[in-house]
């Protein structure tokens, strides 16, 4: 009776396939959560680790970088990737992805003409 009350008669549900595995240790009876404890996360991580654009852009392929922020965060942790990253997206991106109508102006003199009131 009790067994079916708690679940330990039933099958187990089968392991998540991305789940990294159990780290050895324990520090203070808790073990360290690592990339999300995710091996996508993990392979993320290290592919910005080392500087690799074309291995950080398959590691992101199954998230949805806009609602996925706990990745975004893991991502965001990594020493030295915004020396890089933002020069390898303009690199990768043929062209920008707004219509000609809509860019900034490059020029440094202002679009608009503000108003002064009159005294």
């Amino acid at each position: 009776m009790f067994g079916k009350l708690f679940g330990r008669g039933a099958e187990r549900p089968a392991a998540d396939p991305h789940a990294l595995p159990v780290p050895p240790r324990q520090k203070n009876g808790i073990y360290p959560l690592r990339a999300l404890g995710d091996a996508r996360v993990h392979a993320l991580v290290e592919a910005a680790g080392a500087g690799d654009w074309a291995a950080v852009k398959a590691a992101a392929a199954p998230f949805d970088l806009g609602r996925d922020h706990q990745v975004l965060g893991r991502l965001a942790e990594v020493a030295g990737l915004e020396e890089w990253i933002g020069r390898a997206v303009e690199e990768d991106v043929p062209g920008p992805p707004w219509p000609a109508s809509t860019r900034r102006s490059t020029s440094s003199r202002p679009t608009a003409t503000p108003t002064r009131p009159s005294p």
